[in-house]
């Protein structure tokens, strides 16, 4: 279950700024870039599996580093239609869920630890 927990979460932090983004940028970029977030959180997840203290530190800066564009996903999916959201799922549906797969093992692995959890919830608290 929590293994579900974890990709879930990735998924649901990717479709829902994906699915309704045209805040500043067109709707295309600001897709675009967060699919871009997404794949690049996926692999500092992927490279720092063996070290779950390490992951933490990455993810949670990376989160950090990239609040900016995750708020302005999160702004303009309150806007979007429903053709805006078919079109996030033909472009960019199969990208963000390779990402979620890429994160799952070193999600899994590292489930117990309370600063990946930490970092994880900047994601909610952002």
């Amino acid at each position: 279950m929590r293994k579900s927990i974890g990709i879930g979460f990735a998924l649901a932090l990717a479709a829902a700024p994906l699915s309704r983004a045209y805040a500043a940028d067109s709707t295309e970029a600001v897709m675009e870039k967060v699919a871009k977030v997404m794949e690049n959180m996926a692999s500092v997840v992927d490279d720092n599996k063996a070290n779950c203290d390490v992951m933490a530190d990455k993810v949670g800066k990376f989160i950090d580093d990239n609040v900016a564009i995750i708020n302005e996903g999160r702004a303009a999916s309150a806007k979007a239609t429903p053709e805006q959201k078919k079109i996030w799922d033909a472009k960019y549906k199969a990208r963000v869920e390779a990402a979620g797969k890429k994160m799952q093992e070193g999600l899994v692995r590292c489930r117990t630890s309370a600063r990946v959890k930490a970092a994880m919830e900047k994601l909610k608290a952002k």
